[in-house]
């Protein structure tokens, strides 16, 4: 059977159908699909997505990883390519075959037509509403549970076996990226937060929570910052000790040892 290749509709629709066409005609069954991201959790198009079987590759407008991930919550995988991560349709199609080896003699070119009349199986030509969650990438995430004690809106639970999970994804509040921000290990993405590539989930790119988010955290959980062991009651002093943990006022502790050191000078200095 031929490797099944799945492509997400795109705001560049001539990259869309220039590839369709070169993987025609090089021997792949092409599945044309709307984002992943914004298909809802209880389409059918999910279950359409598994009925083709074994998917070799998933070309969207997201970062690979997301797109891995949103798979992976519906039993699905495949290798990951963004189509702006090439500069030409034939990058892509080169990076394809670098994961999916095609004999050279099955490679005929491309025909110029639309993908739909030359084969293509189109699941659904309706693009979903936009949609705004938060995507979990379990290579990442140890289940601290601290995304679930700070989201205000129900999205997260934890399974009988403990684990944290997205519940209600689309109770999340439209470009709120909070917790992303806020998770020690890097794990949630959202992929259409532009505005920052590590929460959107550039490869490589990991968020790591700086002492304003801890604060965020603290403030909104009212637990008590484990090094300056004060519960944070607004903005971070923009002058001042500031704690390097939370960023809230902090008095370093004096050493004992810098104390007895210091004693021990001053008996010195007095000496005749």
């Amino acid at each position: 059977m031929s490797a099944t290749v799945v492509l997400c509709r795109s705001i560049d629709e001539d990259r869309v159908r220039e590839l369709a066409d070169r993987l025609l005609f090089a021997g792949f069954r092409v599945v044309l699909a709307p984002s992943l991201y914004d298909i809802p959790e209880s389409s059918s198009l999910w279950n359409q997505l598994a009925s083709l079987g074994s998917i070799s590759a998933v070309w969207s407008d997201l970062h690979p990883r997301p797109t891995q991930w949103i798979l992976h919550r519906h039993g699905l995988s495949a290798a990951c390519f963004r189509y702006d991560a090439f500069e030409s349709t034939e990058g892509c199609f080169e990076a394809l075959l670098r994961e999916i080896p095609v004999h050279p003699s099955e490679i005929a070119g491309s025909a110029g037509t639309l993908p739909a009349e030359t084969g293509a199986i189109v699941l659904s030509d309706l693009a979903p509403a936009p949609r705004w969650h938060p995507v979990v990438d379990k290579d990442r995430c140890d289940d601290c549970g601290q995304c679930l004690q700070f989201c205000l809106f129900g999205v997260y639970t934890r399974d009988e076996a403990q684990h944290v999970v997205i519940t209600n994804p689309d109770s999340c509040k439209t470009g709120c990226p909070a917790c992303s921000r806020i998770c020690p290990q890097g794990a949630i993405i959202f992929p259409m937060y532009v505005q920052d590539q590590a929460i959107s989930g550039s490869p490589g790119l990991y968020m790591s929570p700086d002492a304003n988010a801890k604060r965020m955290f603290y403030l909104r959980t009212k637990q008590a910052c484990p090094v300056c062991k004060m519960v944070p009651l607004g903005p971070a002093p923009k002058s001042g000790d500031t704690c390097p943990e939370c960023g809230g006022p902090y008095t370093p502790p004096v050493s004992p040892i810098k104390d007895d050191i210091d004693a021990l000078i001053d008996l010195l200095d007095a000496q005749p």
